[in-house]
């Protein structure tokens, strides 16, 4: 039976002096000629789906690149969030500590001591609160509430305070006394904590 071209139609002749493999008109490898038109024939969802099992074609790795790294920026993008939130809180709760003991070393009993209403804000210009701030000094500040028992053994009632991280000093009305000095350092205390809660808010 004589050969016909896949390509362009013409049949083989006995005459026709071109190997078996080749077309004697057009000169097409009719293997070749047959892959492509085969290829040619195919139905769009095997193209797709040949195209997906292997990864590439038309775009395909290129895409898959793309998408790896959108997913590795998304994820150091998170874990350097996490970090500075992490590392924010530890110094908020490392100035909150700090605050608190050393008002419990001013304590005559630092068991009792109670709080309420504590707020932390970090690097706070000093000048906010102290005229003879050197420019752009900053502070870590720590305000609130407490009670403690007195010498009685009796709760005082809350008091006002002011902790910064500078001088290491707490503002506030030690003794716990109604005088006038005590009332203004604890009035100074509690205005300078509303500060303080309007920027750690």
């Amino acid at each position: 039976m004589s050969a016909k071209c896949p390509k362009c139609g013409y049949i083989r002749q006995p005459s026709d002096t071109a190997p078996d493999y080749e077309c004697p008109k057009c000169g097409v490898i009719y293997a070749k000629a047959a892959q492509s038109q085969q290829k040619a024939q195919e139905p769009p969802e095997a193209k797709d789906q040949k195209t997906n099992a292997s990864g590439v074609g038309r775009g395909g790795g290129g895409r898959n690149a793309k998408l790896i790294s959108l997913i590795l920026i998304l994820g150091v993008a998170a874990a350097g969030v996490f970090i500075y939130f992490q590392m924010g809180w530890s110094a908020k709760a490392r100035a909150e500590e700090q605050a608190k003991s050393a008002i419990a070393a001013m304590l005559k009993d630092p068991a009792s001591v109670q709080f309420r209403g504590v707020s932390v804000a970090l690097a706070v210009p000093i000048s906010e609160f102290r005229t003879d701030a050197k420019v752009g000094a900053v502070a870590d500040y720590v305000c609130g509430e407490y009670n403690a028992k007195n010498s009685y053994g009796g709760y005082s009632g809350f008091k006002w305070f002011l902790w910064d991280s500078v001088s290491g000093k707490v503002l506030t009305n030690t003794e716990g006394k109604d005088d006038s000095l005590g009332e203004l350092l604890e009035q100074i205390a509690k205005k300078n904590c509303e500060k303080i809660r309007a920027r750690s808010s």
